[in-house]
């Protein structure tokens, strides 16, 4: 789906199948309607920190509430997709659950694979649903009443 460079390494992600962009989704739509006010001032480079870390209480506040297993489960379903450039051969970056291939992947470029992998699964899918959805004569005259 995408190719990025990310922390020196070129890494590719994958599709979800349709049940795991489910699942994914599910689990993460409680805390992104937590980080409405953090992604509009993560858009804007001159916000002040003290404003940034402000904004993003409730978000932190929910994903402090999940449990390890569920946190995880986020992380793994995003991970078993990507795939990491070693030479001229693409290498998984989990190729089972939980057992990560690559040591020097630090925690914020691992951060960066989970939100494009989200990205490429979640947001673009719902951004263009949504669209098709509206354009329907029904639906159409619902939201516009």
């Amino acid at each position: 789906m995408a190719e990025v460079t990310i922390g020196g390494n070129t890494y590719r992600t994958g599709k979800l199948t349709p049940l795991q962009q489910f699942h994914l989704a599910r689990r993460l739509l409680p805390m992104l309607t937590e980080a409405g006010d953090l992604i509009d001032l993560l858009a804007d480079e001159n916000t002040p920190l003290p404003d940034m870390l402000k904004a993003s209480g409730p978000f932190v506040k929910s994903l402090a509430s999940k449990t390890d297993e569920e946190v995880e489960a986020i992380v793994n379903a995003c991970l078993v997709v990507v795939n990491r450039k070693v030479g001229d051969v693409w290498a998984q970056v989990m190729p089972r659950k939980g057992q990560l291939m690559f040591e020097d992947l630090a925690l914020m470029d691992m951060m960066q694979l989970i939100w494009t992998v989200v990205e490429e699964n979640l947001l673009n899918f719902s951004i263009g649903r949504a669209v098709d959805l509206a354009s329907r004569p029904a639906l159409r005259s619902v939201l516009s009443s």
